[in-house]
């Protein structure tokens, strides 16, 4: 992985652990998913904060989420499935998608990128 990828993910790291405003209970569920999208395409490898934002998407996933952030939320969380403490993270996604689809709330464009 290049240089300038691992100076990101520090301070993305570091971001998340040293803002007052960040912690689990303030953060907005669509940073969360941006973060999860961050870690999946940075490959961070830092279990504990993998888990972090895994909690915060689990936590607020049936009331915030919006079914274009489905998209992001299955390719990140997919990534995130390979670490202890969220590795229910995919299978939390991929069950709101369902629902979300049974209750005819995506659009074809997103059930298309959800394949």
């Amino acid at each position: 992985m290049p240089r300038a990828f691992k100076q990101v993910q520090a301070v993305l790291i570091q971001i998340f652990r040293s803002n007052p405003h960040w912690n689990a209970t303030e953060i907005e569920f669509d940073e969360a998913a941006n973060i999860s999208v961050a870690i999946a395409i940075l490959k961070v490898q830092d279990s504990k904060f993998i888990g972090d934002v895994g909690d915060i998407i689990r936590m607020h996933i049936d009331r915030d989420c919006m079914p274009q952030q489905l998209i992001n939320l299955a390719k990140s969380s997919f990534y995130m499935r390979e670490f202890q403490h969220s590795r229910d993270i995919y299978s939390v996604v991929h069950a709101k998608a369902t629902r979300m689809y049974h209750k005819a709330l995506l659009s074809e464009e997103i059930i298309q990128n959800l394949r």
